[in-house]
């Protein structure tokens, strides 16, 4: 990261791989014949138990955890159908847009 903070390119990276995320939960809930609030709940649990698991190395919590904060903020929105869900997606892509780009150490 450079001191000024992460680019548009950098935040731009990662939630186009956040909404690749999303789009696979929507994916699943509609070859599973489930609701994606069924399956992102699942896929929640599935992360919080990887997350405690010790077998993966730093740089894979790190995914892990970005995807399960990821979720955890989806789940807050109100996802009654598909295009709520995609609604909430892109409103949670766009907090983490702001957040990203709200970083500055220097």
């Amino acid at each position: 990261m450079p001191p000024s903070g992460y680019s548009d390119t950098h935040v731009q990276h990662i939630t186009a791989f956040l909404s690749s995320c999303a789009d696979a939960v929507r994916e699943a809930a509609a070859a599973e014949s489930r609701s994606v609030a069924t399956v992102l709940e699942a896929e929640r649990r599935t992360l919080r138990a990887a997350i405690e698991d010790c077998a993966f190395s730093p740089v894979q919590r790190m995914v892990l955890n970005l995807t399960k904060v990821f979720y955890d903020e989806l789940a807050k929105k109100p996802i009654a159908n598909d295009a709520a869900f995609r609604s909430a997606t892109e409103g949670a892509v766009a907090d983490v847009r702001r957040e990203i780009s709200s970083i500055h150490i220097e």
